[in-house]
C-alpha cells in the first residue's frame, strides 16, 4: 500500500463516518464542503468544510532490506460553520455529536486500509458578521507494510 492509497482510503472512511454522524443530527443538517471540490456557501445554510492533512509518515520498524512498517499520522480538519445571530448552541451541539462519532480508539477501515482515532478536539470558535464557526480536528494513526 502506498502513502497515496492510505490517504485516499482514510479520507473516504472519515467522510463516510462524518456523513453518518451528520445524518443522525436533527434537521436542518449542515451541507458538506469537501476538500478539492467547489463549494459556494449559501447565506443562512450551515456547512462543514473538510480537509485531510497527512502529518507524518515514517518507517516505524525495519525488517528485511526495504521492508518494514510505515506509521501514518493525519488530521481530519473540519470547520463547522453556522449562520451567525442564532446563538452558539447549533454549532457546539454539532461539534459534540461529531466528536462523539470519532471517539478516541475508534477505528476507520476501507479497502484494506485502517487507522485509529488518536484524539479529537474542538478549537476556539471563529465569529464574523455572517457566520459562527467551530473547528474540530480528528487525529488519526495508521500503519502499512510498504
Amino acid at each position: 500500500m502506498t502513502l497515496a492509497t492510505w490517504k485516499i482510503e482514510m479520507q473516504a472512511a472519515a467522510r463516510a463516518a462524518l456523513i453518518a454522524a451528520v445524518n443522525a443530527m436533527p434537521a436542518p443538517r449542515p451541507a458538506f464542503a469537501w476538500e478539492g471540490e467547489t463549494y459556494t456557501p449559501v447565506e443562512g445554510v450551515a456547512f462543514i468544510r473538510e480537509s485531510f492533512r497527512p502529518d507524518t509518515n515514517r518507517k516505524a520498524s525495519v525488517g528485511a532490506a526495504g521492508l518494514g512498517t510505515i506509521e501514518h499520522r493525519a488530521t481530519v480538519a473540519l470547520v463547522l460553520t453556522f449562520p451567525a445571530g442564532k446563538g452558539t448552541k447549533p454549532a457546539n451541539t454539532a461539534a459534540g455529536l461529531i466528536m462523539a462519532a470519532f471517539s478516541p480508539g475508534s477505528r476507520l477501515e476501507r479497502n484494506g486500509c485502517s487507522a485509529w482515532v488518536a484524539n479529537v478536539d474542538d478549537r476556539p470558535a471563529i465569529e464574523d458578521p455572517k457566520w459562527f464557526s467551530v473547528p474540530v480536528n480528528i487525529a488519526l494513526l495508521g500503519h502499512s507494510n510498504s
